[in-house]
């Protein structure tokens, strides 16, 4: 039920060309992020209030003196249309972040840093610790962002700049400091979801983008109309024809 309050949106007031608004912390996202305002070259933290939330029908926290910092931020920008600030890349949860561009909605998440995500032992992906965020100036195109990320195995520092539009591009720059031997780090790794089952009538139905399209996608054809146990089986069996379809294609 927590939104935040777009009114009090990070540099609503000075009508630059980009805003921020700030996750709460709870549920999935328990991890603090401390989150600080760089402006001609000094940083300051963004202090917490309940004002800056909406708690729908619960009461408002008595918290007034603590900073709980925040879960993440998102950027809110007039990519569709000069009047309206739309939501245009978001950083939340662990080393997450994701972009959309122009006339699309949300797809692929990466992460910051992956660590030996193939194997069933040992991997993890680092949370980010700090984020900075700097001030652009009216008619600005871009944005910059820099973060600290932190685990046990790593240390590492990113440097993000945003120039959303009809294509949204993400230049990133990190200096990654591993502290023990990482046999397998990924970089931007992304990672989504996709629905298949009974109603996806074949395979080659599912449009993939061009980094994971299958060197050869079956198409497995089956009657609408089947019996339950006749369908779960051919769930099965079409969603593992994909996966070995694809296994070319993704190493």
């Amino acid at each position: 039920m927590i939104r935040f309050q777009p009114d009090h949106a990070l540099w609503r007031a000075d009508n630059l060309p980009f805003r921020l608004q700030f996750f709460h912390r709870g549920f999935y996202y328990t991890n603090r992020v401390d989150i600080f305002e760089v402006n001609q070259g000094l940083a300051a933290p963004i202090v917490y209030s309940p004002a800056m939330f909406n708690f729908g029908d619960q009461p408002v926290p008595d918290i007034k003196d603590t900073n709980l910092g925040f879960a993440g931020f998102r950027i809110h920008g007039p990519i569709n249309r000069p009047d309206y600030f739309d939501e245009i890349g978001v950083f939340l949860g662990a080393s997450y972040f994701r972009a959309v561009a122009k006339g699309q909605i949300y797809g692929f998440s990466a992460r910051g840093l992956s660590i030996n995500y193939r194997r069933s032992k040992g991997r993890g992906i680092p949370d980010l610790q700090d984020i900075l965020g700097r001030a652009a100036a009216k008619g600005a195109s871009s944005i910059v962002v820099h973060a600290l990320l932190d685990s046990e195995s790593a240390a590492a520092a990113y440097r993000f700049t945003i120039r959303p539009g009809d294509t949204t591009v993400y230049d990133i720059e990190v200096a990654l400091f591993p502290r023990v031997n990482i046999e397998q780090p990924g970089l931007a790794t992304l990672t989504s979801m996709f629905f298949f089952g009974r109603a996806t009538a074949s395979a080659s139905t599912i449009s993939a983008p061009p980094c994971m399209t299958p060197t050869a996608l079956r198409s497995q054809k089956r009657p609408r109309r089947a019996d339950l146990a006749h369908g779960e089986q051919s769930d099965r069996s079409a969603g593992q024809a994909f996966v070995d379809s694809n296994r070319a294609a993704l190493g």
